[in-house]
């Protein structure tokens, strides 16, 4: 497909790292696509949007799509009848080819940060604010590293995925990891993700992360295949022209022990992106919280 790589990689960027909600996604997608100006006020529309779908109303996928079909069409000149008819092939195909969503989760697996550490980041921020940094700032709660994105899954499948999990993390020993510094994707000029270092025993994370990329795949899940660049985000579409962030660049955070991976759902409860444990498999015992 034409635009399948470019699709994959904007909602990399827009659904995970800026935690935006699946219409929001959607639309800006689709306004890049066709080239089309979307204004805050239409942008803001689709704010209330997220999760909606788990209370027997519309995918945010689809309502994004229905809100950007009826902006394109004005646009087109096509008749409300028209774009009426457009709206309804639009969402039965999606239905007809993905289901009504009921049974589909948000997963992905990472490592979890200890308390101390992510009140460490909490400060950091703080610093970063006064430093006159702006953005969309990660909460204490949804700090971590991520290892693979899964992306949106069938229930059925989250055994297969503690399994997996468990193999491989019952191969390993706790290892030590260091976090620090100030980085951006794709960079600090051109921010749009603003993060922290992940380093320390990285020989030990990259084989933990090619361990874990390998098994998964072998068992038919469909993964990023991008180079690994271990992160903490820290906030999203950050703002700083005028900012001096050459004394926080190198800045040490902490160090902890890595003794464990974790499977997380995300949700969006309130408007708000939430990461839930379903699984942490320990490198010596593995637990599932429910």
């Amino acid at each position: 497909m034409q635009y399948r790589d470019y699709i994959n990689k904007k909602v990399h960027y827009l659904y995970w790292n800026d935690d935006l909600n699946c219409a929001t996604t959607a639309l800006l997608i689709f306004s890049e696509i066709f080239h089309i100006n979307l204004n805050s006020q239409i942008i803001d529309a689709a704010i209330g949007m997220p999760g909606a779908g788990q209370y027997g109303a519309q995918c945010g996928l689809v309502a994004g799509g229905l809100m950007f079909i009826g902006i394109q069409g004005k646009e087109k000149g096509l008749e409300p009848k028209d774009i009426v008819k457009t709206c309804n092939n639009f969402a039965k195909g999606f239905e007809d080819e993905f289901g009504r969503g009921e049974e589909f989760m948000r997963l992905f697996v990472g490592i979890d940060l200890p308390t101390d550490v992510k009140q460490t980041l909490l400060v950091f921020q703080s610093e970063l604010r006064h430093l006159g940094v702006d953005g969309f700032w990660k909460s204490l709660d949804n700090f971590h590293i991520t290892l693979e994105f899964l992306g949106e899954l069938e229930i059925d499948r989250v055994s297969v995925l503690t399994e997996t999990l468990t193999e491989v993390a019952s191969e390993y020993k706790p290892f030590e990891l260091t976090i620090g510094g100030l980085g951006a994707f794709p960079s600090l000029k051109k921010a749009h993700t603003l993060w922290t270092a992940v380093r320390g025993n990285l020989t030990e994370l990259n084989r933990l992360k090619h361990d874990l990329h390998h098994k998964l795949k072998s068992r038919g899940f469909e993964l990023d295949e991008r180079q690994f660049k271990p992160h903490i985000t820290l906030a999203s579409r950050p703002k700083f022209e005028n900012s001096d962030l050459s004394v926080v660049e190198t800045k040490i955070l902490g160090q902890y022990m890595v003794d464990e991976v974790v499977l997380f759902e995300s949700r969006a409860i309130g408007g708000k992106r939430v990461y839930t444990d379903l699984y942490r498999a320990g490198f010596e015992t593995a637990t599932m919280t429910y």
